[in-house]
């Protein structure tokens, strides 16, 4: 039995059968031989990147396995940004900012036309 508490301040007890618990991530970089190419990683086995760009020009790392933003659809985003990037269809920069904000907008309906409001505030001041 799990009682979760809404952001609304409700609450909500589920009584299931079995649960799956996921805490923390590990990345799955062990033995691909990505330190011996030059591709940095940190203590936990993280692929460090900027923007998506490793240590290797033409290496790109996206999703849990760099640990910026540990969501699917931030791992989506990164590689769609990714192909951007290496088909030179962009040299902005992906703003992980905006990309969390967008992820919880998911999982608050209400939330959408704020955030629409204030991307729309982003964008605009970029192009001046």
């Amino acid at each position: 039995e799990y009682t979760i508490e809404h952001h609304t301040g409700g609450r909500e007890t589920i009584r299931v059968e079995t649960a799956l618990v996921s805490i923390g991530r590990l990345p799955n970089t062990s033995g691909l031989g990505l330190e011996d190419i030059g591709v940095k990683l940190d203590a936990c086995g993280h692929v460090v990147a900027t923007d998506t760009r490793t240590s290797v020009s033409n290496i790109y790392a996206v999703g849990d396995v760099t640990l910026d933003v540990a969501l699917v659809s931030v791992g989506e985003i990164e590689g769609r940004h990714a192909a951007e990037l290496i088909a030179g269809h962009t040299k902005q920069s992906l703003a992980h900012r905006l990309v969390r904000t967008s992820t919880q907008a998911y999982n608050r309906p209400e939330e959408i036309e704020r955030l629409a409001d204030a991307l729309l505030l982003e964008l605009a001041a970029e192009r001046r």
